[in-house]
């Protein structure tokens, strides 16, 4: 006879251990992003690179002659729990920024330029309190999807200004980051099938109290 106490008990020994690998073995897509700056800021987010390319327009880079030079790809709220604080910009909090890559356009080697920031920074004619820059160097090929990769994003200045005003409100390079991938946890189909197993196991011990 089959004993459904132990069997059920077991199952969920071996499913708890399939998904404790699951959790370290999923792919992760959330990523985790720490740095430091040349004037003691400090700052921090996490960025979504399963976030959609949006279909909402946004305004193109232009040259000094007026000329459109580079369109951006935007992903719009891709960046959560975005924290900077430093002595001489004060400190900033958003719940959520936009990531935006440049496929055209490159400040190093080997990269692309991209961005993180509020959506007003992409408009030439309105405030924009912070800005992220960086060099993307993920796949071009692979684009729009993003780099799962953490390395794939060298962070390299943060500024900010205000609309029609000289220079820069905030100013400040990043000398330093870490960054670290956020595992998502994996659902095997042993959870469910303990489940069902546990669901049996209750029914025969209610048969047998009932009796």
């Amino acid at each position: 006879m089959v004993n459904f106490k132990t069997l059920s008990m077991a199952i969920a020994a071996t499913t708890l251990s399939f998904f404790a690998i699951g959790i370290n073995s999923a792919q992760a897509a959330l990523l985790q992003f720490s740095f430091t700056t040349d004037q003691e800021g400090s700052g921090s987010f996490l960025l979504d690179t399963e976030t959609p390319v949006s279909s909402e327009i946004i305004p193109p880079l232009f040259d000094d002659t007026g000329e459109v030079f580079a369109e951006g790809t935007l992903y719009a709220n891709a960046v959560s729990n975005f924290f900077f604080s430093s002595p001489g910009a004060g400190t900033f909090n958003y719940a959520t920024l936009d990531f935006i890559v440049f496929p055209t356009v490159s400040y190093a080697p080997g990269s692309v330029a991209g961005a993180i920031g509020l959506r007003q920074c992409s408009d030439p004619d309105a405030d924009c309190p912070i800005q992220l820059d960086l060099d993307y160097l993920g796949s071009l090929a692979e684009l729009p999807t993003l780099s799962a990769n953490s390395e794939s994003y060298d962070l390299f200045a943060v500024f900010g200004y205000q609309a029609g005003v000289a220079g820069f409100t905030l100013d400040e390079s990043i000398t330093s980051q870490s960054s670290t991938a956020v595992p998502a946890p994996a659902v095997f189909p042993g959870v469910l099938a303990a489940g069902a197993l546990g669901a049996v196991y209750r029914k025969r011990q209610a048969k047998k109290v009932s009796a």
